[in-house]
């Protein structure tokens, strides 16, 4: 091999290695972000069927099996649940936030919350609005 292949070939390495390096954390940011979306989408499907059985019954439910997520009761009477929220634990970092999600037609509150070390996100239901001001486990 002359010289001038031979750079020419540690060249190309150099540059496979450099977008192997930078590719891969993307990709695998990526990845975790399609299942939280897949997370998200749980949540709200759980948050249609709380809404059926109010529907069916005019009260929420004081047990629910969010699995593998956690239903979590805020606000109760004497019937059932009145404030309440499905959590679902993200794989990638969100900045604590809470809104309105209007898309796709779900029309809901949601938050993204951290505490200690975890991201979690939050559909809420009934009275409880998903601010920072309302209960939180």
């Amino acid at each position: 091999m002359d010289k001038v292949y031979r750079r020419e070939l540690l060249a190309v390495i150099a540059a496979a290695i450099m977008l192997v390096v930078f590719l891969l954390p993307a990709l695998r940011f990526a990845r975790r972000e399609q299942r939280d979306n897949i997370r998200r989408d749980e949540v709200a499907s759980d948050k249609i069927e709380l809404e059926q059985y109010f529907n069916k019954y005019e009260t929420y439910p004081l047990k629910f099996n969010a699995s593998p997520h956690d239903y979590v009761v805020v606000m109760k009477d004497e019937v059932g649940a009145t404030g309440w929220f499905v959590r679902a634990r993200l794989e990638n970092h969100h900045d604590d936030k809470a809104g309105f999600d209007e898309e796709q037609g779900r029309n809901y509150y949601y938050r993204y919350v951290n505490p200690t070390n975890s991201t979690f996100y939050e559909v809420c239901g009934g009275e409880l609005r998903c601010d920072f001001s309302g209960v939180r486990e």
